[in-house]
């Protein structure tokens, strides 16, 4: 804060040491007045608070975070929060109504969560089952630069109900298709480093809850497959993934930050 005053005319971003919503809301606004009311009127009385090292919030470089005043400087324009969305991503499903005001989230179980994320991984790395493209996705691709010659494959016509639902006039490709003709292998086309990518930010998405690890090696058995189900991309790698875990945690609401 004191550094926001000495350079009014810079805009800081906070790092480090966030370790919740309610600790993002504190530093970025400020502690509310009712809360804290003596650190505002004297900033001498600390409550144990803004010394190096500070036993309260008691971390390893003996840093404080707690904040010093209110409302916080104007242009302190937010934070990072980085290891504490890697430990657990829940944190963040209430940051809409919590942080910015809003009247509701967008989801509210973590399997509204995955399945957005799932829509938005196949979007931005489609499948690559259905065409015999040659080149390897590494990046972000447009799937119109591939000329698909089926709906879906018979892997993912499985996952997404298209074998059981004639009605969605899908063509599903025989199994047998895109092979690749070296040692009878499917040829990969999907990278690696795509795959860790898109699992990494929701390796502990089930953090706290029984049977989390299972979730994680599930994830980590099928990036490793053969490529005639790895072709199915990432989101579907996702999809399948899910299928370990039990119903209740996929659809328990999740927790508002209040209640933490």
């Amino acid at each position: 804060y004191d550094i926001c005053r000495l350079f009014p005319d810079c805009d800081f971003y906070i790092n480090g040491g966030i370790r919740n919503l309610k600790d993002a809301k504190e530093v970025c606004y400020g502690r509310p007045r009712q809360t804290h009311e003596s650190a505002f009127e004297d900033d001498s009385s600390n409550d144990g608070h803004r010394v190096v090292p500070c036993d309260r919030c008691n971390f390893p470089n003996g840093s404080c975070v707690a904040p010093t005043a209110y409302p916080a400087p104007s242009n302190l324009r937010g934070c990072l929060i980085g290891r504490a969305a890697m430990d657990n991503p829940c944190i963040m499903w209430d940051i809409d109504r919590y942080f910015y005001g809003e009247k509701t989230n967008p989801c509210r179980t973590r399997r509204e969560i995955l399945d957005r994320y799932c829509r938005y991984i196949e979007s931005v790395y489609p499948r690559r089952c259905c065409d015999r493209n040659p080149t390897v996705t590494s990046k972000i691709t447009d799937p119109k630069n591939f000329e698909f010659e089926y709906s879906h494959c018979s892997q993912c016509a499985i996952l997404y109900g298209i074998a059981e639902d004639p009605d969605k006039n899908a063509s599903v490709a025989p199994p047998d298709f895109n092979q690749c003709l070296e040692n009878g292998q499917s040829a990969m086309k999907i990278t690696s480093h795509i795959m860790n990518r898109c699992m990494k930010p929701i390796h502990n998405i089930f953090f706290g809850l029984p049977k989390a690890n299972l979730f994680r090696q599930e994830l980590h058995r099928l990036s490793r497959l053969d490529a005639r189900i790895r072709n199915c991309g990432p989101g579907a790698m996702i999809r399948r993934a899910l299928l370990v875990m039990p119903a209740e945690h996929l659809d328990r609401q999740l927790t508002p930050t209040e209640s933490r």
